[in-house]
């Protein structure tokens, strides 16, 4: 099966919602609309030490690591609080190579929807 599985909510945790917005642009390579999420001091780190402090140079170098290959992303947990948040699933490759992910959020502030920092973690 290919796409995008996100998980059910009761609709009451509205980042919880944006954040699977998120991830279903990454999935489909559209950064443009991924750019409406990110706070100009944006910071992202990705796994293997790589950190991308410019909003455009980041979502170029996440289209090339994730969206290019993938060809099924299923978020498997979500957890928000306050300003921070954190997202865990998985990535099936084109080539049928399955990794883990988990992403931590930080948001900058709790009510707001941008976001200001991702570390990324994989296996």
């Amino acid at each position: 099966m290919a796409g995008f599985i996100g998980i059910k909510d009761c609709g009451n945790a509205p980042r919880k919602i944006l954040l699977q917005d998120f991830y279903k642009a990454v999935y489909r390579g559209e950064t443009g609309y991924l750019m409406d999420f990110l706070h100009e001091q944006f910071v992202w780190e990705f796994p293997g030490g790589t950190i991308q402090t410019d909003k455009k140079a980041a979502l170029a170098y996440l289209s090339q690591y994730y969206a290019a290959r993938m060809q099924q992303l299923t978020i498997t947990k979500m957890i928000t609080h306050g300003p921070e948040a954190a997202v865990s699933g998985t990535v099936l490759t084109e080539s049928g190579l399955e990794y883990h992910f988990c992403d931590i959020f930080t948001f900058s502030s709790a009510g707001s929807s941008m976001i200001k920092h991702v570390s990324s973690f994989q296996r």
